[in-house]
C-alpha cells in the first residue's frame, strides 16, 4: 500500500467533501499520525499542507517509536 497520496490530496483539497484532517480513529489517532506510523511521507506532506498540525509532535513520536 502506498498511502494513497492522490486520494488524500483530492479529499483534502475539496472543501465540499468536508474532509477533516484532525479526525480521530477509534484509537485516537489522526490521519497524520497514521501516515507517519506507516511511513507515507507524501501523505504526511499533503496532510500538513491541508492544515494538519495539532497532533504533529505525537505523530512524529509514533513514527520514531515505530508505532
Amino acid at each position: 500500500m502506498n498511502g494513497h497520496r492522490t486520494v488524500v490530496h483530492a479529499l483534502a483539497s475539496n472543501p465540499t467533501i468536508g474532509f477533516n484532517v484532525e479526525a480521530l480513529d477509534d484509537q485516537n489517532r489522526t490521519p497524520l499520525m497514521l501516515a507517519c506510523i506507516n511511513g507515507h511521507l507524501q501523505v504526511v506532506l499533503v496532510l500538513l499542507a491541508a492544515g494538519a498540525k495539532s497532533h504533529l509532535v505525537e505523530a512524529l513520536r509514533f513514527a520514531v517509536m515505530g508505532g
